[in-house]
Order: C-alpha cells, then structure tokens, then sequence
C-alpha cells in the first residue's frame, strides 16, 4: 500500500491496523497531512460493512465542527473502499483511561462542554451518533476534543443500516432504549451515552463489571436499575443524574457544565408563571425554566436531597420589597454558616477532611496495561523479567521486554558483573545458585520482595485466571508471536480493542510463534501504548548447562509445598504446574497490584 495516492494523498506509512480497517497517514502534494482508514482486503468485499464504511463517509463530510473529526473524501484502493479524513496528533480517552490516566475537573468541564457543542450541532442536522464511548474521544495535543466514528451513526427518518433486531453500540454505555431496539431511538440516547462516559472519566471504573456479569446482566441492569453514581463528586452527581434518567422524556437537553443544576426535560420547556429563573446569579431565561408541579407529573430538577434548592436557583422576585426580604434572610444564613465552618475548625486545624483525588498508581518499570487476576484483584505486569548483578548485588527490571541472557553457568560467580535472569526456585541467599546440592531451595521466596515493595509473583492459579477465566472487553487473551525477532507470548490488557492489531490464532496453545511477526516499530508504536506485555521464550539453566525450550516462569508456591510451581510455555503446549527440580534456573515476571 505504501506509496499508493488517493485523491492525491499518498500513503507514507502505517499507523495502525484492526479487525475491519487499517489506518495510514498520508501527505498531499504540498505536504498537507491526511489519516487513511482502508477496509481490510479480506473484508472489502462484505456488502453491509462497505454500507457501513461509505455511511460514515457520508455522514462525516457533511460534518464542519471545531470538535468533529473532518472527513476530505471517499474513495478506492485497490478496490477497497477508503476514507481521508483528518490527521490527528494525541490519545482517545480509552488510551489515556488504560495508562491508568486520571484527568482534572478543570479538563473534564471543557471536553464535556465541547462535546455538549459537537452533540448538539449533529442533532440540529438531524443525526445521532449512537455510539458516544472513551474510545470516540480524542483529545488532541492542545487538549482539545475530537468526536470519531460515526460508522454507526443514524440519519433522522433512515433505518438502512440497522437491520431488525440488531444491535449497533458498545453496551456498556448504551441507552435504555437503544439495548432495547437500537432502531428506534432519537438523539436522546447520545444524550444518556455521555453521561455515562462522564461516569467513566470521572471515577476511571468501568460503569458496570463485565468480569462478573455477563452481557444478558448488563442489558438488564441498563435497563432496569439505576446506574450506580454514589461515587462521584457531589456537583458532577447531580449535573448527571438527569441525564441518567431511563425514561427519555425525563432528560434535560444537552447544556454546559456552568449551568450546575440542569435544566427541565425537552418535554416541559415554557415559563408558564410568568417568572424568571436565575441560576447561580446569571440569567438562562431560555434555557432553565421553573418546574410547574401542578398536573405536569415531571420530576423537579431544580432540586437535589444533597443540593437544596435555595443554593443554587430562586425565583426573581417581582417587587423591591421582596428582593430586600430575601437579601436579609440570605445575608442571616451566610453569617450563620460562616459561624458554623469557624466553630467546626476550633482545634482542627488539619485539612484531612478535604477531598483528595485518588489516583492508580503505576509503579516504574510496570506496563500500562490492567491485567484481572481473579474475579477481584487486578495486576500490572512488569514490562521485563527481573534481573540481577551478583558483583554489585543490585536487581532491575530488564530494559527490553525480550531481553534474555541465557547464562548456563552451574555456579556464577559471587562476582560476576553481568547481568542473570534465570533464577533457582528458592533465591536463598544466593540468587546466583543452580546447584542441585543446594539446601537454599527448599525455603522459597518471593522474588518481589527483592526489586521492590508491593512486587510478587503469580500463583499458578493466578496464571490459569489470566490466561484462561479471565474477560476482556475483546475476547481474547493472548497470542504466540516473534517481536522483534524474538519468540514468545503476548499478554493482552482486559481493555485491549481487537482495532488495535489484527492478531491470528489467539488464545491457542498450540499456535506457533511464527503466527504473528511484529516488528520493533510496531510493538512501540502500536502495542505498548495499548498495554500489552511480552514475555519472551527463556529456556532454562540445569545443573551444567543453559537448555532451550521455551517460556520457563516461576509461579510463587506455598510455603508447605513439596514441589516448586511454574508457567511453562513451548510451540505445541503451555503448562501450568508442578515443577519438581527447583535448582533449575528460571525466568520471573513480576506483577504489582492495580488499586485505587
């Protein structure tokens, strides 16, 4: 494909390639960048994804908005269908939520007011994007919002790319009434996808538990139970909560963060008391209108259990008597607070009552990658396996992740100023050890208290979740590869997208390495900022000599145990087990716990 043009962009190089399309980025004639997304060869012949391709050509380039990705044109390559659209430069926010990425209130308040603007200039042209998600976020370098994808998105009064029955979205934030027919539904249900985006954002969880739950669950749960929001910030919790409503005629349109308290439901807009609405001091006559209780059965948005009313929106009063009254009684109960926050500070003088922003932490030396354990615990992988210097005593984390140094020797010495990888089962107090004779084998320690507090091994139980039980969002697991040459097995992150690289034969022990070649460039253009980790194929030392097989990790073993534990994977098989000579020299990949 490389040097290949198209509306007089040639394509330069390869940014990334997925289950349905690859993506390049192109130049014109006078240097004018361009990304360009071609349908897969294997797949450039299937109607309803061709439908789907050029409906998202057709929709975009009708689209000019500051906060929407621009689409140039349509076209062929090879006769596979192509879109040159816009070249951006930055992460989409699942990227950035994978990095374990937290983002402020200051960054939140703007990509929720651009995309309220993006939202509302599609659904004025009458089109529902219908898949409003992190992954179709793009935050530019400037920190600025971009809205993707609108491969799904719906033109008002046509159904062509729906077909009976059939669902479009990511379910984790569709709608109510998009889980229960995604064909008839309105601009309402982007309105609901936002805001559970926003929950997402703001509490970097996942607004419902895919490893517990299956997706039948999930449906019903959108459906019928309350998104659970208790964690988020009192302000965002009840900007949100409206927008949450599984009744659509019970969501307020779309509007800016500044407006704290949210406006009433399309379906009662109109003043009909002849007063006006004054929110946090500023005049949205237009916007926000007083709830009119009698006979209108719609819920009162101007009020919260945790927000009362008289905070946030009072009605402009129609005489010069009555503004003095209220002034008076707001000016009595400011004193009264003020009173009340100086009394509740005598003799606490400490600020650990105020709210703290609880970051994961991602330790130095560990992938970005989120990796599940069990049903509850969750993991980062080291990016290397651990490695030690006998003449300076010092353990790391290997510098590349396919780094092995495949020592064979029986004993090295206590001396030695290279670097070793393969370790006895029991470190004793001699990592350098392979000595069948040596007692310190049989009191087994895990290597993580050696490189740093809070590191560990795996437990062969931990291995088999991992690589069998455990859910991720594309259903696979793991794949043999050769990066970089060398060979070996990808982890795949919980979040990985299948879009990210066209990986064969995954989740096959038996697969071989020469299924998947990735290149140096690909794995750190492409597969590091996913989170996906290698663990090369290490062979093991013996008692004379260094043998190759293929991936030999230790497990961490019970204390009582009579034999040592291990992961070992080789071209036919894996094995999670038992492994009976602990002298034998092996690899160790740490993991550190992902928490809150």
């Amino acid at each position: 494909m490389q040097g290949k043009t198209i509306i007089g962009f040639e394509l330069k190089r390869l940014l990334g390639k997925g289950g349905m399309a690859e993506v390049w980025y192109a130049e014109n004639q006078i240097h004018k960048a361009a990304a360009v997304k071609i349908i897969n060869a294997d797949l450039s012949q299937n109607d309803s994804i061709r439908e789907r391709f050029r409906n998202e050509a057709e929709v975009m380039v009708k689209l000019n908005h500051p906060n929407i990705r621009q689409v140039y044109d349509f076209g062929e390559i090879d006769g596979r269908p192509a879109i040159v659209m816009e070249y951006l430069d930055g992460d989409d926010l699942k990227e950035r939520l994978n990095k374990g990425q937290r983002f402020t209130d200051e960054e939140l308040k703007r990509w929720w007011n651009q995309l309220v603007d993006a939202l509302n200039y599609t659904h004025q042209k009458g089109i529902i994007h219908r898949d409003i998600k992190p992954g179709n976020i793009f935050v530019d370098t400037e920190g600025n919002i971009k809205l993707l994808d609108f491969g799904i998105a719906k033109v008002r009064e046509s159904i062509s790319a729906t077909q009976t029955g059939q669902k479009l979205g990511t379910l984790m934030y569709m709608s109510p009434e998009q889980v229960k027919d995604s064909k008839h539904i309105d601009n309402r249900t982007d309105i609901y996808s936002l805001a559970v985006t926003f929950v997402h954002l703001i509490t970097g969880k996942k607004p419902y538990d895919s490893d517990t739950s299956s997706d039948f669950e999930i449906s019903e749960q959108i459906v019928y139970r309350p998104l659970d929001i208790s964690g988020l910030p009192v302000q965002w919790r009840n900007f949100l909560a409206p927008y949450l409503e599984k009744e659509l005629t019970m969501r307020p349109p779309l509007r800016h963060f500044e407006v704290v308290t949210p406006a009433q439901p399309a379906a009662n807009f109109g003043n009909n008391d002849g007063s006006e609405t004054m929110v946090d001091g500023g005049d949205f006559r237009n916007n926000v209108q007083p709830n009119n209780r009698q006979g209108s059965g719609n819920q009162d948005w101007g009020t919260f259990p945790s927000t009362p009313q008289s905070n946030n929106v009072v009605n402009k009063p129609k005489s010069k008597k009555g503004l003095w009254i209220g002034l008076g009684i707001g000016a009595a109960a400011l004193v009264g607070l003020l009173l009340a926050l100086l009394l509740s500070n005598q003799g606490n003088k400490k600020e650990d009552n105020l709210p703290v922003e609880v970051v994961p932490t991602i330790p130095e030396g560990a992938a970005t990658g989120i990796f599940s354990v069990s049903r509850t615990d969750k993991v980062y992988f080291a990016t290397g396996n651990l490695q030690y210097k006998a003449s300076t005593d010092t353990w790391r984390i290997a510098e590349r992740p396919w780094e092995v140094k495949e020592e064979g020797n029986e004993n090295i010495a206590w001396n030695y100023n290279g670097w070793i990888d393969l370790f006895g089962w029991g470190t004793g107090d001699d990592p350098t050890k392979t000595n069948s004779s040596g007692s310190s084998y049989y009191s087994f320690t895990d290597w993580g208290s050696y490189y740093g507090e809070g590191w560990r091994t795996l437990t062969n139980d931990e291995w088999n979740y991992v690589l069998v039980d455990r859910y991720t969002s594309s259903g696979i697991r793991y794949a043999k590869a050769t990066v970089n040459s060398v060979e070996g097995l990808i982890l795949l992150p919980d979040d990985w997208d299948v879009w990210t690289y066209d990986l064969i034969n995954t989740d096959e022990p038996g697969a071989a390495y020469s299924d998947n070649y990735i290149s140096l460039s690909t794995w750190n253009d492409t597969f590091v900022p996913a989170g996906a980790v290698f663990l090369p194929t290490t062979g093991y030392r013996g008692s004379d000599t260094f043998y190759y097989s293929g991936g030999d990790y230790w497990s961490s073993t019970p204390v009582d145990s009579s034999a040592a534990y291990a992961f070992v994977f080789l071209e036919e098989d894996m094995t999670i087990g038992q492994e009976d000579d602990r002298h034998y020299g092996q690899a160790v990949r740490l993991v550190y716990p992902y928490e809150y």
